[in-house]
């Protein structure tokens, strides 16, 4: 299963969107990396390869709230925080346990459904206030 990216993702709100797209990517990296029988090294590096790319998401994200004064702000920063300690959890865990179909399993069910899940509804709340504000 891969995920594509459609209009059902899209914000109007280019580097937003263009972070969505690379999410996508990594996601899909993840997907396909599990049904594959791969290293545990290999398995830690792409779960920081993507973690990263949810970081800097998320800060430009928060930067553009702060900046445009979204009223959301709190609530969505703390589904950002919420979101990031489950999946430092999860890395934790996977550094401790080494079990790759666990932390493909968790990923698939939780984090990557929360992602998407995130993105067609916060995300595009928050995209709608930042055109209001002639941000595109």
């Amino acid at each position: 299963m891969q995920l594509e990216w459609s209009s059902e993702f899209e914000t109007g709100i280019i580097e937003i969107d263009k972070q969505h797209i690379t999410i996508i990517e990594r996601i899909n990296l993840l997907l396909k990396a599990s049904e594959h029988d791969i290293s545990p090294e290999e398995i830690d590096k792409i779960i920081r390869f993507f973690g990263g790319c949810i970081i800097d998401h998320f800060e430009t994200e928060e930067d553009y709230m702060i900046k445009l004064e979204y009223q959301g702000y709190d609530e969505h920063r703390e589904n950002h925080v919420g979101f990031l300690k489950d999946f430092s959890g999860l890395k934790r865990y996977f550094e401790e346990e080494q079990s790759p179909s666990l932390i493909f399993t968790v990923l698939k069910n939780q984090s990557i459904a929360w992602l998407v899940e995130h993105i067609k509804t916060e995300d595009k709340k928050m995209a709608t206030f930042m055109k209001s504000k002639s941000l595109t």
